[in-house]
C-alpha cells in the first residue's frame, strides 16, 4: 500500500472530505493484522471474521482486542459462520435447552462470541 501511494491518497481524500472513514477487510493471521493496523495512523475501521468457532482464527479475539486498543471500529463478518451456527448439533441444542435463560441459536452465537461482554464497559466511557 505504501508503494502504491494509497496512504498519501487516503490522507488527501480524508483532508478534503471525500472520505470520512478509511478501513480494510482482513483475511489472514493475527501477526499480519497487527502489522497492517500499525502501518497507518488514520485507520478508523477494520472488518474481521469473528464468531465463537473462530476466536483463534485469522485476526480472532486478539485482533478484535488490538483494534479496540487502537481505537478502530470493528465490523464483524461471518458472525453466524455463513448460517452454520444457527442449527447446532443435537447435543449442543440439548445443553442450551437446559439453560436457565432461553435463547435462539443466533442469540447463543452472539453471546458465545462475547463481543458485547468484552467491550461494552470501555465503550461507555
Amino acid at each position: 500500500m505504501v508503494k502504491l501511494g494509497i496512504f498519501k491518497w487516503a490522507d488527501k481524500a480524508i483532508a478534503d472530505g471525500r472520505i470520512a472513514h478509511f478501513g480494510f477487510s482482513y483475511h489472514d493471521n493475527y501477526d499480519l493484522f497487527q502489522e497492517i493496523v500499525d502501518s497507518y495512523d488514520n485507520w478508523t475501521v477494520a472488518q474481521i471474521q469473528y464468531n465463537y468457532m473462530d476466536e483463534n482464527y485469522q485476526a480472532g479475539t486478539r485482533g478484535l482486542q488490538y483494534a479496540h486498543e487502537k481505537g478502530l471500529a470493528v465490523v464483524v463478518m461471518e458472525p453466524l459462520r455463513g448460517g452454520r451456527l444457527t442449527a447446532p448439533p443435537e447435543n449442543v441444542a440439548a445443553i442450551w435447552a437446559e439453560a436457565k435463560q432461553t435463547h435462539t441459536p443466533q442469540e447463543w452465537d452472539y453471546a458465545g462470541s462475547g463481543i458485547t461482554r468484552k467491550f461494552r464497559s470501555s465503550s461507555a466511557a
